[in-house]
């Protein structure tokens, strides 16, 4: 079983570097950042708009994913961040490539250009976050958690070179980016869909302990309180002015002293008769 446990949690935590590494991809916009110009006809300032907008989404979105990786559990922040990223290259590779020519309209589309982006920035993060949390709660009682952290955040700043390391042995001698941005969809969205499959939250047992000691309290609270509703529902009895009564018990014992003390009285009245 433990054999086992250590085999599970070793495919997670390969699982969580695979997927940072693909998912450090937004610094790859200075690779391709020249084709909206070039390309679609941008200027310089709506394309610097579309890069900031991309770099906003990115870190504004952390608290979000970091309370839902935390909430949901890493697995559906990790398939999330595949469909972003996929939706997001696979729509900036169909505009590059729907635009083959420089078009002078192409700058009514810079919001559409900037939402696309800005999907691969979010995507990027929900992959991070969710990679994070599972690394820092498998490692946390581990004295090489430092190390279990600083591999997969190295894979994520090493992303940018890998990637453009690609795009250099394939892609360079095409004149727009289209190839390239699918390519990027394919990989991004396949690699966490897949590692999602594999990144698991390893259990606690002080947590668990934890969890079973709470519940043991509140079984033991709940019988004593169905205990004492159940007392005061048979022997518990009203003053004729509202008040709270004195249980059966206690008239019982009163009855008892009421007829001890008539009998005890009894033969003195007989003999003074």
């Amino acid at each position: 079983m433990e054999a086992r446990e250590q085999y599970t949690n070793t495919l997670s935590y390969l699982a969580t570097c695979v997927s940072m590494l693909c998912g450090g991809t937004t610094s790859l916009f200075a690779t391709y950042g020249s084709s909206f110009g070039e390309v679609l006809g941008f200027t310089q300032y709506e394309t610097n708009l579309v890069a900031s907008l991309g770099d906003y989404a990115h870190y504004m979105s952390a608290p979000l994913f970091g309370y839902l990786s935390t909430r949901m559990g890493p697995t559906r922040v990790v398939q999330a961040a595949g469909v972003l990223m996929f939706g997001g290259y696979m729509g900036l590779s169909y505009a590059f490539g729907y635009f083959s020519s420089p078009a002078r309209d192409a700058h009514h589309y810079v919001a559409m250009m900037s939402m696309l982006f800005a999907f691969v920035g979010v995507g990027s993060k929900a992959a991070y976050m969710a990679s994070m949390a599972t690394t820092a709660r498998n490692f946390k009682q581990s004295r090489h958690s430092g190390i279990a952290l600083g591999i997969p955040l190295s894979l994520y700043g090493l992303s940018t070179f890998v990637f453009s390391t690609v795009k250099a042995g394939w892609f360079e001698s095409d004149a727009t980016p289209s190839r390239y941005l699918a390519f990027m969809a394919v990989v991004s969205g396949a690699v966490h869909i897949v590692a999602s499959r594999f990144v698991r939250l390893k259990d606690d047992p002080r947590d668990a302990a934890a969890m079973a000691a709470a519940a043991r309290r509140r079984a033991s609270v709940s019988a004593a309180a169905a205990a004492a509703k159940e007392m005061a529902g048979v022997g518990g009895v009203l003053d004729a002015d509202g008040g709270a009564g004195t249980t059966q018990l206690e008239m019982v014992e009163m009855k008892e002293t009421r007829r001890r003390r008539t009998t005890v009285s009894s033969p003195s009245i007989n003999d003074a008769a």
